[in-house]
């Protein structure tokens, strides 16, 4: 189906103005390509401006729904757009998995195994008390409050505490502790 010049403003206002992606032909592009192949130059650009503002609302829409970790691309995508979807979607996925562990939430990837904690990355910790985690801070900090009501620090970095459990999930989710 071609695609006019007209089309393509309309298809822009309603972008613009919904939250949500527009239904459109699933040869949407194409037709725009031959839309621009076949105008005389002194038309050319300013269809070509258009088309780019309509694709950069339309990709920042099914962004906004990746970043939502939404794991189905949002109705109205057509195959290209599906896509660029799911190729974000899993390079997302694989970075969260990669820093917080497979299930992606790093509080939830602290198992207790025996006597050995795992942490996101496979790193593991014997432990003295349940409670309480071994981690190595690795940049300056502030003294703080543990989940305990016990204040620690300042901390140069570089030093070995051992502090509870969950005040250390949350360092080490930071990047500002380790697991030793």
């Amino acid at each position: 189906m071609a695609v006019t010049y007209q089309e393509i403003q309309s298809l822009y206002r309603t972008e613009k103005n919904s939250p949500t992606l527009q239904k459109v032909d699933e040869s949407l592009y194409q037709d725009i390509l031959k839309l621009v192949s076949e105008v005389g130059k002194e038309y050319r650009e300013q269809i070509v401006k258009l088309v780019d503002e309509v694709y950069r609302i339309r990709r920042n829409k099914i962004l906004k729904a990746v970043m939502m970790n939404d794991e189905n691309p949002p109705l109205n995508t057509i195959a290209v757009e599906k896509e660029l979807y799911n190729k974000i979607f899993e390079v997302l996925k694989d970075h969260r998995d990669t820093t917080l562990g497979e299930r992606g939430n790093a509080e939830v990837a602290v198992e207790e195994k025996g006597e050995a904690v795992e942490v996101g990355g496979g790193e593991e910790e014997k432990v003295k008390d349940r409670d309480m985690m071994e981690v190595r801070i690795v940049r300056p900090l502030p003294s703080f409050m543990g989940s305990d009501a016990k204040n620690y620090g300042p901390f140069d970095g570089g030093e070995s505490i051992e502090i509870p459990r969950n005040t250390a999930i949350i360092l080490i989710k930071q990047g500002i502790a380790e697991v030793i």
